[in-house]
This record gives structure tokens, C-alpha cells and sequence, in this order.
């Protein structure tokens, strides 16, 4: 019988490969259910599928280079705890002499700071860029602009008054603005053109990415 009812269907991630996200008890309300689903990947054949769009850098690294993605809860700019996503790549090294340049990864809208890493699989395509040498070792860093209303002006004021010093001050991230980049996708995006207009003395370099 041909399945035709979803009313009922519910969502569900597989448990034995949970999504990047900063807390599995969170609620749809707080989390679109897209967030919450787990990343899988299908096997391609290079020759039969050549009219498939395939980016080999979004599949993941099956030795140990591979970066990690963690949730720190900062106080924001209104007092509220809210929560950064934070790409550290493989061979992280606090100490390291050099400090790490920065992208500041800002997602679109009804997205959260998991976004990047679920939907953009940033920290694998970072991952395989590093592992190739086609870039330099380097930190992201994420937010959720919905937790502002899409106020590009409270975005940028959280990102530079608050989470870069932050991570400056607990990941050896430069401060040198020519060592800062910001993407932007979708609403992301429309907040990477505010940065590039109002916060280039921040900023080095700003991109803006559409769907």
C-alpha cells in the first residue's frame, strides 16, 4: 500500500551518527528540524555520474587530520548567554607562535550556529583544504543572527565587541583585521555586505555566498 499520510511522520537523526549540534535535547522550536538531522553520505561513481555536481572536499577525511567543532556559551552584548560555533584545525596548537586567522562564518536565516558545519560542511571541506596544502591552518567561528532579529548592526557589534575577543583571548586568533575574514550565506550574506560597508577597519576580507 502506497504510503501517502506523513501527518504523523516523525523526524529522527541516526544514533549512532548524531549531528553537530550543541545540545541533542534542544526543541524544534529552538533548532529547525533540518539542524537535527545526521550528515550522511552516498557513494558516487566518478565515471557513470560525470553530470553530478560532487565537490570531493565535502567528503569526509578517514585519517586522523581531521579539525573539531565545538560550542562555547558567551555572554552577548543584551547580557544574554548565547551560543558560538567554534572550528579548531587539526594539530590546534595554543601556543603556537604564529596566531590563527580567523573566518567569521555567519549563517542565513532560520539557521543556527550549527549550520555551517551541517549544512556547509565547513569543517570538512576546511579539513581536506588544510590536509591538501591548498590553505593554511585557520579557526571559524559561527553565530546564530536569528537570536537578533536580523539586526546586522547587533550581528557585527556581538562579533567584534564580543566573541573576537574572545577567541583571540582563548585561541591564539590574531587581532590583525587582515587576518579576519567574514562569509555570509543568504541573510548571512546581506550581513557580509553590512560588514564590508560599516566594519573594514575588522575585517580583511568579506564574501558573500548564495544558496
Amino acid at each position: 500500500e502506497e504510503l501517502t499520510d506523513t501527518e504523523e511522520a516523525v523526524l529522527v537523526w541516526d544514533p549512532n551518527n548524531e549531528p553537530i549540534i550543541a545540545d541533542l535535547t534542544l526543541s524544534d522550536d529552538e533548532y529547525m528540524p533540518m539542524e537535527k538531522l545526521s550528515r550522511i553520505y552516498v557513494p558516487i561513481d566518478e565515471e557513470k555520474q560525470q553530470n553530478t555536481a560532487y565537490n570531493p572536499y565535502e567528503i569526509p577525511r578517514e585519517d586522523e587530520q581531521q579539525g573539531t567543532v565545538i560550542f562555547e556559551t558567551l555572554q552577548n552584548r543584551n547580557g544574554d548567554e548565547l551560543t558560538t560555533g567554534i572550528y579548531l584545525p587539526y594539530g590546534f596548537d595554543a601556543d603556537r607562535e604564529e596566531p590563527y586567522k580567523v573566518l567569521v562564518y555567519q549563517v542565513g536565516g532560520g539557521n543556527a550556529e550549527n549550520g555551517p558545519f551541517m549544512m556547509g560542511a565547513a569543517d570538512i571541506i576546511t579539513d581536506n583544504l588544510i590536509a591538501a596544502g591548498e590553505t593554511e591552518s585557520y579557526i571559524i567561528v559561527t553565530q546564530n543572527g536569528n537570536d537578533f532579529g536580523w539586526d546586522r548592526e547587533l550581528i557585527l557589534s556581538n562579533i567584534t565587541e564580543y566573541i573576537l575577543p574572545y577567541v583571540e583571548e582563548n585561541y591564539n586568533v590574531s587581532t590583525a583585521a587582515e587576518d579576519h575574514a567574514f562569509l555570509g550565506i543568504s541573510m548571512g550574506g546581506a550581513t557580509s555586505v553590512y560588514a564590508m560597508l560599516h566594519n573594514a577597519d575588522d575585517f580583511g576580507y568579506f564574501a558573500d555566498r548564495k544558496r
